[in-house]
């Protein structure tokens, strides 16, 4: 419960935040996207290095996240509008695409939209190929 920014979330097991940060509502959102979705982190920079630096990207298994090596079989296809270029260029902002830059690489990783609570703390909430996931996880504990 220490004010420094920071959580972690790990699919299917926990979230935590630190509950004194002026950011902790913003992180516990980012972090249960973890936790709940298997939503990977959608941003390419940040303090701490993660990046591989590596050239090839197999296809990650989040939902969020794709190595584009098949753009006919982008996980979320049916969300991409007729005429939207894969890769995406940021020229095309508001819709969903194929956005570099993703899951701490700058080069090879795409998420879906430009802007997400998955890559930044700007007020945007889950794009839609996030809000896809948490519903397909919804959906999976549910009944209708």
């Amino acid at each position: 419960n220490g004010n420094p920014y920071g959580g972690g979330g790990i699919f299917g097991l926990y979230s935590t935040v630190a509950a004194d940060s002026l950011w902790s509502p913003y992180v516990f959102v980012h972090e249960f996207g973890h936790h709940f979705a298997g939503l990977a982190d959608e941003y390419y920079t940040s303090d701490v290095s993660y990046q591989t630096g590596g050239e090839q990207h197999p296809e990650p298994w989040e939902p969020n996240l794709t190595a584009l090596l098949d753009p006919t079989r982008l996980k979320w296809r049916d969300l991409v509008e007729p005429g939207t270029p894969l890769p995406t260029p940021m020229t095309f902002a508001g819709k969903v695409g194929a956005f570099e830059g993703a899951g701490y690489e700058a080069k090879g990783l795409y998420r879906g939209e430009a802007d997400c609570i998955m890559f930044s703390r700007n007020p945007v909430g889950f794009c839609r190929v996030c809000q896809r996931a948490i519903n397909r996880v919804i959906d999976t504990y549910t009944t209708r």
